[in-house]
């Protein structure tokens, strides 16, 4: 979510804002709220990074795939369109250039 969120900065997170869950076998057993578009949400994704933060732009029963940097929304890829560069530092002083690109989900009814 660079530029927004930087590399180290810290952010708050409740664990409960959606319920409470059974810690192994996975269970909620106290539903509180749903994802609502907008909200941020940071998961368990290994694959990745130990942490990972994503904005919620989806809509109860949409399948979301991201693959290959691209995002698909109920089987239509979101089509993305240059933004200029980007540039900033890792740490460890490692120098990051990138091409920032924006996909604009309003075609798929999703105002951000």
């Amino acid at each position: 979510m660079i530029p927004t969120l930087q590399i180290g900065d810290f952010i708050l997170v409740n664990k409960f804002t959606y319920g409470v869950r059974l810690p192994i076998i996975n269970q909620k057993i106290i539903p509180l709220n749903d994802p609502k578009r907008g909200d941020v949400m940071v998961f368990h994704y290994p694959e990745i990074h130990p942490w990972t933060i994503l904005a919620c732009y989806w809509r109860a029963g949409d399948v979301i795939e991201y693959r290959n940097k691209r995002l698909t929304i109920n089987g239509v890829e979101q089509q993305q369109k240059a933004d200029g560069d980007y540039n900033y530092v890792e740490s460890g002083l490692n120098f990051v250039h990138t091409e920032r690109r924006i996909e604009d989900l309003t075609s798929m009814g999703m105002p951000c």
